[in-house]
């Protein structure tokens, strides 16, 4: 099994993609992501993989691969359709540098699922900025 990792275009953190990603998911229904160039491990990541979402810098979410095809820009230029569950699974933030288009993700780097933050007075409100740099400090 492989996973990808993909720049979350112009989305600043996990509350903008949930808020993108609502958009696109409609009755539960996978959501379509165009892509320049198909992975040569596409077999890999069909079979379990996920992309994982960097947003403004961090890795801030996952939704499961279903399928990699080839497709079409609307200029006719080629590129990969990959489809994803619509279900968003927020992940343990970790920084990342910036990259171009899209990187295959090891599954033993891939960050973790996030549970439930712990119960604690004000930290759901914490931005999540503030939470990421508490988590990475061991804080929280």
């Amino acid at each position: 099994m492989q996973h990808m990792m993909k720049m979350a275009a112009g989305i600043r953190d996990l509350a903008a993609l949930r808020s993108a990603v609502g958009g696109r998911a409609g009755n539960g229904q996978p959501i379509a992501v165009l892509t320049r160039n198909m992975p040569a491990r596409a077999a890999e990541i069909i079979g379990g993989g996920s992309l994982f979402w960097v947003c403004g810098g961090t890795v801030a979410a996952r939704q499961r691969v279903l399928g990699l095809t080839a497709s079409t820009y609307d200029d006719g230029s080629a590129c990969a359709r990959i489809m994803l569950a619509p279900d968003l699974v927020a992940v343990i933030p970790r920084k990342v540098r910036p990259f171009q288009g899209w990187r295959y993700l090891d599954p033993d780097k891939a960050p973790a699922d996030a549970g439930p933050l712990p119960d604690a007075d004000g930290l759901e409100a914490m931005p999540e900025r503030m939470r990421l740099d508490l988590r990475e400090l061991g804080l929280i």
